[in-house]
């Protein structure tokens, strides 16, 4: 996985799972990958060294993604933005008129926000 895929995925996973994990797990995944400090500034808030700051943000990932093995929440959202993504792809090259076109854009927009 490439970096960036990874902060995005890893951040997803955060905002999602996160208020499961430790406080700390989550301050030091927080400054981490959202604030991209470096490991001393991150051992400085969670006031350990910067080995135990490294092994609370190891366990924190490896913990998030336990959780999304498990719940999927992450890959659900995924595959119904993509699903959208078809939809609105498919709505496009239909001969719709202006009502029509207003109603689905309408759907898709709830769909979206589900």
């Amino acid at each position: 996985m490439e970096r960036l895929e990874r902060i995005e995925t890893i951040n997803e996973l955060l905002d999602i799972y996160g208020m499961l994990l430790t406080q700390r797990q989550r301050e030091a995944l927080s400054a981490c990958y959202q604030e991209d400090l470096s490991l001393a500034e991150i051992a400085e808030i969670t006031g350990g060294t910067r080995q135990a700051a490294h092994d609370l943000i190891r366990r924190g990932e490896h913990q998030l993604q336990h959780y999304e093995e498990q719940l999927h929440i992450l890959s659900g959202q995924q595959q119904r933005r993509s699903l959208l993504e078809q939809l609105k792809a498919l709505l496009r090259e239909l001969p719709l008129d202006e009502s029509q076109r207003s109603q689905a854009d309408g759907l898709l927009a709830a769909l979206s926000s589900i």
